[in-house]
């Protein structure tokens, strides 16, 4: 049990210095980078990470006698988590959008919405890394991984696939 926490240590160490790299790539308000985006580049990594905790949380779950009521809780504190998570990340994405209007508005004298809407509509947007990468959806990326595994354990300690009652 000790090499999983060690594991899901190292993972969640790994994961936080990506998406803290990732933030980082963000340029400021009014300002153009000609170079794309390089954290896609980074984006990719996340996965065989995140596929690794989930893997890890499962193992130390394990060890632990989780009743049907602890494990239900626990899924319910991450989805109120993930609420919340979502509520902010939407405030968040809110507030940049007028940050950009408001840097285009001081170089141009007016605010290109379209613009604005084209630049903040995707994930592969460069103007965009600081709404993904950012410490709400890394602990929304940690959390996703320890539901997945609470629901597996749960599922498989729990639940009892393998009779069929008449």
């Amino acid at each position: 049990m000790k090499k999983a926490w060690i594991s899901i240590t190292i993972a969640t160490v790994i994961s936080g210095l990506l998406f803290y790299v990732m933030n980082l790539m963000t340029p400021s308000a009014g300002i153009d980078s000609g170079n794309g985006n390089p954290a896609i580049v980074l984006i990719p990594i996340l996965f065989p990470l995140f596929v690794y905790l989930v893997y890890s949380w499962i193992k130390v779950l394990k060890f632990f006698h989780m009743t049907l009521r602890v494990g239900i809780s626990t899924l319910l504190l991450i989805t109120f988590h993930w609420v919340i998570g979502l509520y902010i990340h939407r405030v968040m994405f809110d507030r940049h959008r007028e940050t950009l209007a408001d840097a285009y508005e001081q170089l141009f004298g007016y605010v290109d919405w379209e613009y604005i809407d084209h630049i903040t509509s995707s994930l592969l947007s460069i103007h965009t890394n600081k709404l993904y990468f950012n410490l709400n959806t890394f602990f929304m990326y940690l959390t996703l991984s320890i539901l997945l595994s609470v629901d597996f354990v749960l599922v498989k300690k729990h639940l009892n696939f393998g009779s069929v009652k008449d």
